[in-house]
């Protein structure tokens, strides 16, 4: 199951007040990560579900998805989709293996990969995946 994630660079006021940011702590898996993957950013943080960590959501998703439920409205695409929208980039991994990150094109595709990793992989569904907001037209 998918178990960590990064942001960098969020907007912070357009957040799911249950999004929950803290730095990753010096020397952990996320803050190797955070070094591989969004080193120029300005801030980066672990995101997790208020007081749940990210795979007990991940996991309450899958099935939530089973019974039916719209992904759109479970607790993983208000903190992990809706999150990613209002960040810079944003990086999903399990373990210590995040050195070979999908991208994603969009947050839509994002979305979709999640979703069907949840509701078609019946217990595994490990994301690794990496996603990189457009540039801002000016």
């Amino acid at each position: 199951m998918t178990q960590f994630m990064l942001v960098a660079s969020p907007d912070t006021a357009r957040l799911d007040p249950v999004v929950r940011l803290t730095p990753p702590e010096p020397g952990s898996v996320m803050a190797r990560a955070a070094r591989a993957w969004l080193a120029s950013a300005d801030s980066v943080f672990v995101v997790r579900a208020g007081d749940i960590e990210l795979d007990d959501a991940m996991n309450r998703c899958q099935d939530e998805l089973a019974a039916g439920v719209v992904f759109a409205s479970t607790l993983i695409a208000r903190v992990v989709v809706e999150t990613a929208r209002h960040s810079r980039a944003a990086v999903l991994w399990y373990g210590d293996d995040f050195a070979d990150l999908e991208p994603v094109r969009d947050i839509a595709d994002l979305a979709r990969h999640i979703e069907d990793e949840l509701g078609d992989n019946g217990g595994c569904a490990e994301l690794y995946l990496r996603y990189a907001a457009a540039p801002r037209q000016r």
